[in-house]
């Protein structure tokens, strides 16, 4: 027979689980101060998943920074190596490699080089003009994460934060 001394232990049981759950779940460092996602401009939608015309769903995230904005690193990790969303390399980043992700990191000026370690938190880069580009765009740095976990997929980096 269950009395009151039991709901409570159980319920006191499963507070501590609950707290222990949230406490320990790994969560990532903002990419800039103030982080904000890109809402619609004349280009799009910054969200993760939101409709492109050339190429299908957008796989990142779009974080609003400013032209020469610090960079912050979102995880502790090694950067694996330069990365460029365009043939003609006038945008850069990094891709960026822990024991569960791929991150891609775009539209910044990197200041590491590939094989670093870095941590959470640190400064990585600075964000790049992409108005030069894209006149009326909203100033950003992409993000995409890939869960080497399962078999590379892309997962929303806002689940992240």
């Amino acid at each position: 027979m269950i009395n009151k001394k039991h709901i409570a232990i159980g319920t006191g049981v499963g507070a501590v689980i609950l707290w222990l759950v949230f406490k320990t779940k790994a969560k990532f460092h903002q990419l800039v101060k103030g982080q904000k996602v890109r809402g619609d401009d004349a280009y799009g939608n910054g969200v993760f998943g939101a409709p492109r015309t050339h190429d299908g769903d957008h796989n990142g995230l779009d974080i609003v920074a400013q032209p020469g904005e610090a960079i912050y690193s979102p995880v502790d990790g090694k950067i694996k190596q330069y990365s460029y969303p365009y043939p003609d390399k006038s945008f850069s980043g990094y891709h960026l490699l822990t024991d569960k992700y791929l991150i891609k990191l775009w539209y910044l000026a990197p200041t590491l080089h590939p094989g670093d370690l870095v941590k959470a938190g640190q400064v990585i880069g600075f964000a790049q003009n992409l108005g030069a580009r894209y006149p009326g765009i909203t100033n950003h740095v992409h993000m995409e994460v890939w869960d080497l976990r399962k078999m590379n997929v892309a997962i929303d980096p806002a689940l992240l934060f």
